[in-house]
Order: structure tokens, then sequence, then C-alpha cells
């Protein structure tokens, strides 16, 4: 697949808050000369520039070293600021690139679930330590069960189920009919277009099913954070001033834990935004 090339005036005209699947594989090219790409950085859970340094496929693993041995000169002799707009990249030709990968983009995702389900484990913790409610406050004390049902019928066991279904997906998949019976009319016109290719229509259940069940379940868990929160803001002020210092810390660690795996929750379903457009087109299969 080759690169769309995008000619800009300068690196400033990349705006990454825009940027969508279909964008990662584009090259960007100045007035300059200069080529940049785009890279998902896993650590920073953001897309990220990378200055592209062009040369001929076979001077490539040359030009890599001079790159490594700059890197490792400037480490050595001066403290180095961090750039960033973009960081600097081996030597890349248009016969290496790579298309979008959308099993990747699904393995990228499954990778956060077991932070996430210890987050909410973590987090039931936090709130019982903190004896936020106790039993004497009946509605409250019952109104927080049925969150922690919630968050464990609807988010830790969903997200389990979701990584079981990856591993029938892509292991031990059963009959196209059998999915195909579960789609909407979309993805069954989607499986039509694909005419009767076996891969392709694996491929594009795989993703279909994985995005939507992605999806349904981190919906599902935003939701009942959202409710655990507005919950705790209704704590009576003087039931917290009688907390005990080790009840009233496991509350505050609750709360950030809360406010952090939103966060964390937007940027998944902010992700799967843009996915769930690649998955309405057939020729992306």
């Amino acid at each position: 697949m080759k690169n769309a090339i995008v000619r800009i005036n300068d690196i400033a005209d990349i705006d990454t808050s825009r940027i969508s699947i279909y964008d990662m594989n584009k090259r960007y090219v100045d007035v300059k000369g200069n080529m940049y790409g785009l890279k998902f950085d896993n650590a920073i859970k953001k897309i990220k520039i990378v200055r592209i340094m062009r040369a001929l496929k076979e001077d490539a693993p040359f030009i890599r070293q001079q790159i490594m041995v700059k890197k490792k000169l400037n480490t050595a002799e001066t403290p180095q600021t961090e750039d960033k707009n973009y960081t600097e990249e081996a030597p890349e030709t248009v016969e290496s690139s790579e298309p979008f990968n959308p099993t990747m983009f699904i393995n990228d995702i499954l990778g956060t679930i077991d932070s996430h389900k210890e987050r909410l484990k973590g987090i039931m913790m936090n709130i019982k330590n903190s004896n936020l409610f106790p039993k004497e406050n009946k509605q409250e004390s019952n109104e927080l069960e049925n969150i922690f049902r919630n968050i464990d019928m609807d988010g830790i066991l969903q997200l389990e189920k979701a990584e079981s279904y990856e591993k029938e997906l892509s292991q031990y998949p059963r009959s196209v009919t059998y999915y195909q019976a579960k789609l909407d009319n979309h993805a069954r016109e989607i499986i039509d277009q694909l005419a009767g290719d076996n891969t392709r229509v694996m491929n594009f259940i795989h993703s279909y099913e994985m995005s939507n069940a992605l999806l349904r379940v981190y919906e599902n868990i935003k939701g009942t954070l959202a409710s655990l929160a507005e919950l705790i803001t209704t704590i009576d002020p003087e039931n917290s001033q009688r907390m005990s210092q080790f009840e009233s810390k496991a509350l505050t660690d609750a709360q950030i834990s809360i406010t952090n795996t939103m966060v964390e929750i937007d940027g998944v379903l902010e992700k799967l935004k843009p996915f769930g457009e690649y998955l309405k087109h057939a020729g992306n299969f």
C-alpha cells in the first residue's frame, strides 16, 4: 500500500487531535523537503509526529546506524531537552510502509484490560475501606452495593468475556453462519460485498465483533463509575470529618483512581470511534 503524501508549510500544520485511523499511513512533506509520519505511542497513549529520514533502501541500515551514534554522542555531551513536536526516526522508504492493522489495534486495547480490571477492584476495595456509607445508612449503602454489583457484572466480568471472545475469534472461530446470524443488517451487507472470501469475511467479523464488545463494556464501565462518583458527592460532610486518617486516605485514593480510569476510558472510546468508521468499508478487508 502506498502512503499518501500531504504537502504542508510547517510541522505545526499537523494537528494530531484531528488524526483518524485513515491518516496513520500518511506522510507529510514541508516546504524544506522534510518528511514526517505518525506513530501511536503506547506509553503516553497519544499520537506522535516522527521525522523520517529518507534514503534508498540499500542505504537505510547505514543511516540508521549513524542516527544511533549521533543520539549516543548527544546524550553523552549535552543534556537533551524534550522535543514535543516530533522525534527523529530511522530511514524509511515507501516500500517499507505497512497498512493499518486491525488486529494490532484491537490487541493494543486488550493490553490495557488487566490494568483496568485491577483498577476497578482497587476502587471498590478503597471505597469499602473508607466506610463511606455505614450499613445503617440503608439507602446509600444499598445504592453503593448496586454500583459494586454493576462494576463486577458489567465491568470486570465483561472485560474477561471480551478477552475470551478475542481468543475464540482468533484461535478457534466458529462458522461464518454462526457469527453472521448475530450481526446487524449493515454488517451483513459488508459480508455480502466480500463475495464469499472466507478469510476476508472472518477478518471483518473479528474486527467488528471485538469493536462492538469493547465499545459496549467500556461505555458501561464509564456510566457506572460516573454513578459512583456522583454518589460520593452526596456524602454528609460530618461523616467525612469523622473518618479516620486511614479511611480518609482510602476515599481519596478511590476518587483519584475513578478520575484517572474515566480519563483512560474516554481515550479508549475515542480510539474506537474512527475504528467504527473503518469497519463500514468492505475495501478495508
